[in-house]
């Protein structure tokens, strides 16, 4: 905690997914998840949407159990950007102490 903001700003975006697999029987079902996506600019990306995805099926395997053959679809239902600040000063990882004066803020 006792760090100084090193880092340049980034935006910070949580994605509400939508995943559509099937299980053991085949039968269809969907999996509601958060993702939380760190871009360098605000402009979002083909490659971005393949990092949820990706982190997407990651989850499903590891919390789960869910082969990611099996998923079918990942639908983005919301996307929220959440800040522009350095990943230091979003996670908390630097006391308010050592923030300079002119640190973007969390907004």
């Amino acid at each position: 905690m006792n760090q100084a903001v090193t880092e340049k700003p980034v935006c910070f975006y949580l994605a509400t997914l939508m995943v559509h697999y099937k299980d053991q029987e085949g039968q269809l079902k969907v999996r509601y998840m958060n993702s939380l996506l760190e871009s360098p600019k605000p402009q979002l990306l083909k490659s971005d949407i393949g990092v949820m995805h990706q982190s997407a099926l990651a989850r499903l395997a590891e919390e789960s159990g869910i082969d990611p053959s099996s998923v079918v679809d990942t639908v983005v239902m919301n996307l929220s950007m959440l800040a522009i600040t350095t990943p230091e000063i979003f996670h908390g990882t630097v006391a308010e102490d050592n923030l300079p004066e002119d640190a973007p803020a969390v907004n």
